[in-house]
């Protein structure tokens, strides 16, 4: 069976530059994230106005989510000084459409497709997960591979402060598969695509961009995952 390992409080998590992290954070600590993250940024000469926010769609109702889920994207398509949970509230929109969609079955167990067709299960379910991109500049239409690369490993310490405070039990990494277990430091077996995170205890799922797959096949595909994670007890 699928178990959830959360991790300590008192958890600590060794970054780049010698950096130790305590966490998880409350009291405003997604607050301070954003202010060091555009400290960080100013200090590299980049203009802190062109970072992109992201998170929980709704913190509250994330945090009673059961599983906490977060979807791992590369970056947000020229959207300096806004939050990626626009597209993600009050309803779903674009690609989010598709995420709300896989949220729904990974909160459910995955019923028919046509529940997770419905715009109103949508709604519902978009709003218990949390989006993060490893690349906080506002980006293109088309990622640059090497630029998510080289944003993740500069903001190490910042993206595993803020995987940190989500305490997420799954995390789908969409197209970032490579980047984000090279940032949580794992080591999976090669042709692997779940592993599980020591950091957070987080079970690590390899998935598809949310922009190129289709809806039928990319719901079961999740679905199969989750259901081998279960019989292998990862």
């Amino acid at each position: 069976m699928l178990t959830v390992v959360p991790s300590s409080a008192g958890d600590a998590v060794q970054a780049s530059e010698g950096l130790t992290l305590q966490g998880p954070q409350r009291g405003g600590a997604l607050g301070d994230l954003w202010s060091d993250w555009s400290e960080h940024y100013r200090a590299r000469g980049i203009d802190p106005d062109t970072i992109t926010r992201d998170g929980p769609a709704d913190e509250l109702v994330y945090r009673e989510a059961k599983p906490r889920i977060v979807f791992v994207l590369k970056d947000s398509n020229a959207w300096p000084g806004h939050s990626l949970t626009e597209a993600m509230v009050p309803r779903p929109f674009r690609m989010m459409i598709m995420v709300a969609r896989w949220s729904h079955g990974l909160l459910h167990d995955f019923p028919a497709l046509e529940s997770a067709d419905d715009p109103a299960n949508q709604i519902a379910a978009i709003r218990q997960v949390a989006a993060v991109n490893l690349k906080k500049r506002t980006g293109a239409a088309t990622a640059v591979a090497q630029d998510i690369e080289a944003f993740a490993f500069q903001d190490q310490a910042l993206l595993l402060r803020q995987l940190l405070e989500l305490q997420p039990e799954i995390l789908v990494a969409c197209g970032t598969w490579g980047p984000l277990t090279r940032l949580l430091a794992l080591s999976p077996e090669p042709g692997s695509r779940m592993v599980r995170d020591s950091h957070t205890g987080a079970l690590v799922l390899a998935f598809r961009h949310p922009a190129r797959c289709g809806r039928l096949r990319s719901y079961e595909r999740l679905k199969g995952l989750i259901e081998h994670a279960r019989a292998a007890n990862v």
